[in-house]
């Protein structure tokens, strides 16, 4: 979900692991030239999922790697295939009141779903959507009141190489 923290959370992972890290939204915007926003509004959001799923299938077959998916990804079932036996999917669970503050401090304007408002209420409506979804992922890590470094280190303790 958009604000949960996936990407600053995914690079301290990463690091942590000395892997790869990527962002699926920071990759299509780099090769479309486009800001996610941009697209949306050119676009649409079903080509941007889409564009969203080609750069997951190619990621997927990268080894070693942390990939940080946008908060829509898990909506789109063949994502799921990529998401794969070999990989550890962990929803980042925060509050609607955690995500809204986060949103508030910077970056609610570049999220396309979010142009129209920015409130509790849209930011639940859009968990609603999802949140089936995100369920199926094998963890779920809560982060409401976690710095991203704690949630990191709680997310290495399960998904860490034995």
């Amino acid at each position: 979900m958009m604000g949960s923290g996936k990407s600053t959370v995914g690079r301290l992972i990463a690091a942590k692991l000395k892997w790869k890290f990527y962002d699926s939204d920071k990759v299509i915007e780099d090769e479309q030239k486009m800001t996610v926003a941009e697209i949306f509004a050119a676009k649409g959001e079903a080509a941007f999922r889409e564009l969203e799923t080609r750069v997951l299938s190619r990621l997927a077959r990268e080894a070693d790697c942390v990939i940080a998916t946008g908060g829509g990804a898990p909506t789109v079932e063949t994502n799921w295939k990529f998401f794969g036996e070999k990989s550890a999917v962990v929803w980042l669970k925060s509050s609607p009141e955690t995500l809204l503050r986060r949103l508030e401090r910077g970056g609610a304007q570049s999220r396309p779903l979010l142009k129209d408002a920015l409130s509790k209420e849209k930011i639940l409506e859009i968990l609603k959507n999802r949140e089936r979804f995100y369920q199926r992922a094998g963890f779920v890590v809560e982060s409401d009141g976690l710095e991203p470094q704690e949630t990191a280190d709680k997310i290495f303790r399960l998904v860490a190489p034995k």
